[in-house]
């Protein structure tokens, strides 16, 4: 943690650094203060619960913007936590951090992201899950990542757009039961004729490894070329094949276990409006027949996400954000935080954004997330959404009514769990700067193991300043 606080120290000295020197920015200090009210603050069974006022103090720095030759969005809150019941119940502090740096070198040449992120997760996901952080199990702990990745990038004229990058990271936690790891990627990507109108073509190579010591690793390599013909203006056809290699050792004596296939890949592009884009794909993969959606809309202040992806994939690759091969992924909460092994996840997001007349507005979420694990054949799958409704009732005040649920299946545990949650928040703006928010929520866990059954309601009353 220390390493990583001081990593948050330099992240924000280099963005003010920055700021001062020119360009956009904007920074906001803030301060709020809230006081809750929990009917069962250890998340325990109905016989075991205990009451509590917890008081929580949390400074909080942003700062985005664009300098000349440099972006970055920076975060960082410090959360004390006051607990004034049960005398053996330790007060605590908490820190979060989400700092993503872009700097150009080298104009149009040499590029470098620095990334790092601190925050607290549920260590098993198949024991009782935290949702709000001011509830006190043993089943949390502090997740840091760290990622520097240098690149090159330039395009030559209308022949040729090129990018090499090397990645190098690190995941670690507080808890022995998660594995350290150790990320070192490298990845060339070239795209031929990008500017073209009727054909053109990708080719791209990444190799991953992953270490968490005692002998377990993960090693891929992933060598692609697609190729797009354009029908028309709004519609391609895509080609994609190539061959990936995947080598895992769990570190438990047994031989590693290698994966070596070629693939292939069809599919389209439609662009029917410039506000929507369509691209779907169908192939064979090593593990079977395999699929993708990406669906992106916005008409008349609606908007619509859909994404289906499948791929290989490890915490670590998740936790870092760095799934190279198709997309971007974000670890999910109740995702399996054990283990060195790779699994192929199979996910399903959905995002809604609907308007509701001028003042009401509605957003729906959805999510179904399979994890097949290929040494153990172990499964795990989540499935889940929300409906979030919120009524601004004047100028300076709104309310907001969330409902959600989450799923999950661990099947070779034979275990089920839900998790429920309700709320409802009333924000009020007492002057430009300060801002109250009041809730009342209840969060409701259900399960095949006795352990994860509980019901906690919950009221809290919060002022924020922004300095």
């Amino acid at each position: 943690m220390q390493r990583l606080l001081k990593v948050a120290i330099g992240c924000g000295v280099c963005c003010v650094s920055f700021a001062a020197v020119g360009g956009t920015w904007n920074t906001v200090p803030s301060v709020s203060v809230t006081e809750i009210y929990t009917t069962n603050v250890n998340l325990a069974s109905s016989s075991m619960a205990e009451e509590e006022f917890v008081t929580q103090v949390a400074p909080e720095l942003s700062i985005s913007g664009e300098g000349r030759r440099m972006t970055t969005d920076f975060n960082y809150r410090m959360q004390a936590t006051y607990y004034s019941g049960d005398i053996s119940r330790e007060d605590r502090v908490l820190h979060q951090l989400r700092s993503d740096i872009n700097a150009d070198l080298v104009e149009d040449w040499l590029f470098v992201d620095v990334d790092a992120s601190l925050s607290q997760e549920n260590i098993d996901p198949a024991g009782v899950r935290v949702v709000d952080d001011f509830s006190v199990t043993n089943n949390t702990t502090d997740v840091t990542t760290v990622s520097v990745s240098p690149y090159l990038r330039h395009s030559f004229g209308q022949i040729l757009s090129s990018e090499v990058r090397y990645v190098r990271g690190r995941v670690d936690s507080d808890a022995g039961q998660v594995p350290r790891s150790d990320v070192e990627v490298i990845s060339i990507d070239a795209v031929s004729w990008p500017g073209a109108r009727r054909v053109g073509g990708r080719g791209s190579f990444v190799g991953r490894r992953d270490d968490f010591g005692v002998r377990a690793y993960s090693e891929s390599r992933l060598l692609e070329f697609d190729v797009w013909y354009a029908i028309n203006s709004t519609f391609r056809l895509l080609v994609d094949s190539g061959w990936e290699s995947n080598e895992f050792d769990l570190g438990i004596g047994a031989e590693p276990t290698e994966i070596d296939e070629s693939f292939w890949l069809v599919g389209f592009s439609w662009y029917p409006s410039a506000s929507t884009s369509i691209e779907s794909k169908y192939g064979e993969r090593f593990f079977g027949k395999t699929y993708s959606l990406r669906l992106a809309s916005s008409h008349r202040g609606m908007t619509a996400n859909i994404d289906y992806i499948e791929d290989i994939a490890s915490v670590s690759q998740l936790q870092l954000g760095i799934i190279e091969n198709r997309q971007n992924s974000a670890i999910s909460p109740s995702m399996s935080q054990q283990g060195t092994e790779g699994f192929v996840q199979k996910r399903l997001t959905i995002d809604l954004e609907i308007p509701i007349g001028r003042r009401i507005s509605l957003g729906v979420r959805g999510f179904d997330d399979r994890r097949d694990f290929l040494v153990t054949n172990n499964i795990e799958q989540s499935h889940g959404g929300s409906l979030a409704l919120s009524h601004s009732l004047t100028r300076r005040s709104d309310i907001v009514f969330e409902l959600s649920e989450e799923r999950q299946r661990f099947f070779l545990r034979e275990q089920e769990d839900k998790v429920f949650r309700s709320r409802v928040a009333l924000r009020v703006a007492l002057g430009r700067r300060l801002t109250s928010t009041y809730a009342l929520w209840n969060v409701s866990g259900d399960s095949t193991v006795s352990e994860n059954v509980y019901r906690q309601n919950n009221v809290s009353i919060q002022m924020r300043l922004s300095l």
